[in-house]
């Protein structure tokens, strides 16, 4: 709560990217997974919303991935595809940034 109540408060609108590391020690399914991690989404959301009610002042969830530390390995939850490598996420995050930045 504290890292969200900083960057809300220091730069509110800035989009948000959840990344969960070490998705190989989780002895889960990759259904399990995702679901455990849209769920921390809805959370992040949810207080996110009561820090501000304003939708315009809000920090969005920009991406939601989960990643194995060994591997290298990534699953993208914030869109359909099973899995995308490292890269990817490293394409995604440039895009976020200059999307925000021209706003």
């Amino acid at each position: 709560k504290r890292w969200l109540e900083t960057i809300q408060a220091r730069a509110p609108a800035s989009p948000l990217l959840l990344i969960g590391t070490h998705k190989d020690t989780m002895k889960v399914s990759e259904k399990t997974l995702r679901t455990q991690m849209n769920h921390m989404q809805h959370v992040v959301k949810t207080y996110l919303e009561l820090l501000e009610p304003e939708t315009g002042k809000r920090c969005p969830v920009a991406g939601n991935f989960a990643l194995s530390s060994k591997t290298r390995s990534v699953l993208d939850l914030s869109s359909k595809s099973t899995s995308k490598s490292l890269s990817d996420v490293q394409h995604h995050i440039a895009e976020v940034s200059y999307l925000y930045c021209q706003a």
